[in-house]
């Protein structure tokens, strides 16, 4: 429905042209979302025995187009979109009035830039279904830039998690937006044929599963990292406590394209918590 309905836009958009014009062929693409079994909020027990549950997921992204060029190279099309959606749900999620032919359509994790008068992008994001509660955490600066919270110069979060875990009787709650990875996210490119007035979409995953896993292969999900970062025994661990806990050395997550980004060294984003932050940023996958 909501596609028939941006095309309907599309559409009375494109009737405004002057007869005497010929308008260009123009389509759309983008990616159909496929969450995992995590991010439809299924509980999964980690190798350490904790059964976890991603209560919720919502994730905010970035898509963009590049068209083909002659002599085979592309260039970006200057046009995107951003979107809100609840990882739970398939989405479609695509960028509009496409030149017809090979062209490269790429997704990531992105914030909203905060300026000096908050923001004035936030009304550039296509809500798909979020409630106004959620939306809100992502019109301020994200939980783990709580050092900037003035907001100038920062970026709002990309990615919220709420999750619950329980081993032993033992219930571990954590709740954060996470924002920090901006420099990092790895984005999901994808080829396709744009058609004349259609949509065309390839899959893109959503695996928040990754936050808690020590190898990108998925072989290694643990959980006790964060229970014990819990310092006062209270069974919620905050933003804070992730920062003072140690980070996880020596794996891929620590690593954009096999070199260490510093940019998150900042003590709001030490610890446990950088190494968080950089497998948040790869919880889009491509299918």
């Amino acid at each position: 429905m909501k596609c028939v309905l941006a095309f309907a836009l599309f559409a009375s958009m494109l009737a405004c042209v002057p007869a005497s014009e010929k308008r260009q062929p123009a389509g759309a693409a983008g990616f159909f979302t496929e969450p995992s079994a995590g991010a439809r909020g299924e509980p999964f027990t980690t190798e350490d025995g904790w059964t976890v549950r991603f209560e919720k997921v919502v994730l905010q992204a970035f898509v963009s187009a590049c068209h083909a060029t002659e002599g085979g190279g592309s260039g970006y099309d200057g046009t995107g979109e951003y979107y809100l959606w609840n990882a739970e749900q398939r989405e479609e999620i695509f960028v509009r009035a496409l030149n017809v032919g090979p062209c490269g359509v790429n997704a990531a994790l992105t914030g909203t830039f905060i300026g000096r008068n908050h923001d004035e992008h936030f009304d550039e994001v296509v809500n798909i279904d979020v409630s106004d509660e959620d939306a809100t955490r992502f019109q301020h600066v994200s939980d783990d830039n709580a050092h900037n919270r003035n907001g100038y110069g920062s970026s709002s979060p990309q990615l919220l998690v709420v999750v619950r875990a329980e081993k032993a009787g033992r219930v571990v709650t954590f709740d954060i937006a996470f924002g920090s990875f901006v420099f990092v996210a790895r984005g999901v490119r994808a080829s396709v044929i744009v058609r004349a007035d259609a949509l065309t979409t390839v899959p893109l995953g959503v695996d928040p599963e990754r936050l808690l896993t020590d190898q990108h292969d998925g072989s290694r999900l643990r959980f006790d990292p964060i229970a014990n970062a819990d310092s006062d025994g209270d069974g919620r661990v905050t933003v804070a406590e992730l920062a003072a806990a140690p980070a996880i050395p020596g794996t891929d997550e620590n690593t954009d394209g096999g070199r260490t980004d510093d940019r998150l060294g900042s003590l709001d984003r030490a610890g446990l918590l950088a190494t968080l932050a950089r497998r948040a940023g790869m919880v889009l996958v491509s299918r």
